[in-house]
């Protein structure tokens, strides 16, 4: 039986590590002594508390890493050529005791990953789970506009791939809230999520140039959906937390160990099951899929001019007919990509 780590220190652990001094270096202590994973507690010439982990450069992580309030993250290099830091450095000392608890979630939790790369990884997913506890969200609740960008990518994951994948490949794929350019990345399948309002013009926002940028996929699709709020309960709305709730009952009842997974990915876009979302409900129209090829009017990265980055822009829907696609066509390459 694999040993279960628990990280279990009761008092703060940095409040006996002396300050360096010299920014250039840093005091540590290991955090287990018999850790798996080189975990441990630091301090910097500014004061901060800090959690380190030694990995080698092949274990660095190659997406974006989390953006919280309060807490910097960061890969550094080392005097060793093949080493690396990955350095978790609490920026607002107020949360001293929350970010002790991550670190604790973190140790704990990488414990049990059989290679470097995926505690890296997973230490980094840990922290997405911590995301909602080390940010002040004004007002608690996501935005209408965050709501309904949450819903689009949970109706895909609903209608199309829990209903053909495995509920660990699905849920896996579901990369968008961990920091991925796109909402969905399944090997070289990558699948982007889009919601408008049924009475508007019918377009769809594009927050970067690199969502519908396809440089190194096989097949790129895009699927929009109406989606309207409705006053009065008409018996065909739902709410944020039903569809949630919906989804997570169905992972469930699939494969009970990847509920973790889901949840880590619903904190981490700011979904909490405490807030209150029983208002507004929500109607789905009529919805369609789109394949991105080179000729969709889109603005992709290698496209700009050097200096222009964070591209923000609409496209209309009317000049995307002849990319339409019916969903046997995702179906079928969802399969062939698992199968493959």
């Amino acid at each position: 039986m694999r040993k279960k780590w628990v990280v279990t220190m009761s008092h703060d652990p940095w409040s006996d590590i002396q300050i360096p001094a010299s920014t250039a270096s840093l005091n540590t202590r290991r955090v287990e002594a018999e850790g798996k994973w080189d975990f441990f507690w630091a301090r910097s010439v500014d004061r901060r508390c800090l959690l380190v982990l030694f990995h080698t450069a092949k274990a660095t992580p190659k997406r974006r890493l989390p953006l919280l309030r309060g807490l910097e993250l960061q890969v550094v290099k080392t005097n060793s050529v093949d080493k690396r830091m990955l350095v978790f450095r609490l920026l607002d000392n107020a949360h001293r005791d929350i970010f002790h608890q991550l670190c604790r979630d973190i140790v704990s939790g990488t414990q049990g990953t059989m290679t470097e790369k995926e505690a890296v990884d997973l230490a980094l997913v840990r922290t997405w789970r911590w995301h909602h506890l080390l940010r002040s969200r004004k007002g608690g609740v996501l935005s209408l506009e965050q709501q309904r960008g949450l819903i689009g990518e949970l109706l895909v994951l609903e209608n199309y791939l829990l209903p053909n994948l495995t509920a660990l490949d699905a849920v896996a794929a579901w990369q968008g809230p961990l920091g991925a350019t796109k909402d969905f990345e399944l090997g070289r399948l990558c699948i982007e999520a889009k919601t408008r309002r049924g009475a508007t013009v019918p377009h769809i926002v594009i927050s970067s140039e690199h969502q519908l940028d396809s440089e190194g996929i096989d097949e790129l699709f895009l699927y929009v959906a109406e989606l309207d709020s409705i006053s009065g309960d008409t018996g065909n709305g739902f709410s944020l937390t039903e569809l949630v709730s919906r989804i997570r009952a169905t992972v469930a009842e699939a494969e009970s160990e990847v509920l973790e997974a889901f949840e880590i990915r619903l904190a981490a876009v700011g979904f909490r099951w405490e807030d209150d979302y029983s208002r507004p409900l929500w109607a789905v129209g009529k919805s369609h899929l789109y394949l991105v090829t080179d000729k969709f009017p889109r603005i992709v990265s290698w496209g700009l001019k050097s200096g222009i980055t964070n591209v923000k822009y609409s496209i209309a829907l009317a000049e995307c007919e002849s990319f339409k696609c019916p969903s046997e066509r995702l179906i079928q390459t969802l399969s062939e990509t698992v199968h493959g």
